[in-house]
């Protein structure tokens, strides 16, 4: 099944500079929610953050960018599953003291939807859904970087620095309807709408 990588960035930033400089870096996708879910998509990737920081309540976002997003994260959460869709959470930046982790993953995993909970800052793994023990991850997503390498080993990325969307056009291969159905494998993908859907099983 189709994951939408960072599925909130459809909206703008709400720093103007951030939105309008940098928006080639942090955008990954301009189909709203709804329009994902008729485009196949079964599992969304939410990026939070805590606004105002140690509040404990999460806004969405992607690196540097907080996300102006007029609903809040339950309420996206609400769409999705009224539609039958999985999520999964990522807590975008650092910083958080236990009692706020506490809090998102007592927020979060009464949702049978939502498949696990991930700190960003070294890949984390904060909570797993058992239900989706055995769901295998393949990744075509945007990856400038490696959090588990030391920036300067990775300096040679900087030659080939690209954009998302120029990286879904090159990665976003054909997908069978039997790959989009396959419960067991969840595929992610950038700009769900340059999505190769091929018509063989």
């Amino acid at each position: 099944m189709i994951c939408s990588h960072n599925s909130m960035t459809f909206v703008h930033a709400k720093n103007p500079i951030i939105n309008y400089l940098f928006r080639g870096l942090w955008k990954c996708q301009r189909r709203g929610i709804g329009a994902q879910i008729k485009a196949g998509v079964k599992c969304f990737d939410l990026r939070v953050v805590c606004r105002p920081h140690n509040s404990g309540q999460f806004r969405f976002a992607h690196g540097v960018a907080d996300l102006d997003v007029y609903f809040s994260v339950h309420e996206t959460i609400r769409h999705i599953e009224r539609a039958g869709g999985l999520f999964r959470i990522i807590i975008e930046r650092g910083g958080y003291t236990y009692d706020n982790l506490q809090t998102l993953i007592n927020t979060f995993t009464p949702h049978g939807n939502c498949i696990g909970i991930w700190a960003k800052r070294g890949w984390r793994h904060l909570w797993a859904n058992p239900d989706f023990a055995n769901l295998v991850i393949e990744d075509l997503s945007y990856t400038p970087f490696h959090t588990d390498k030391p920036w300067y080993k990775q300096l040679g990325s900087l030659l080939h620095l690209t954009t998302p969307y120029k990286w879904a056009l090159k990665h976003n291969r054909a997908f069978t309807p039997a790959e989009i159905d396959d419960t067991r494998k969840l595929i992610v993908v950038d700009f769900v709408d340059v999505v190769k859907l091929s018509e063989s099983k």
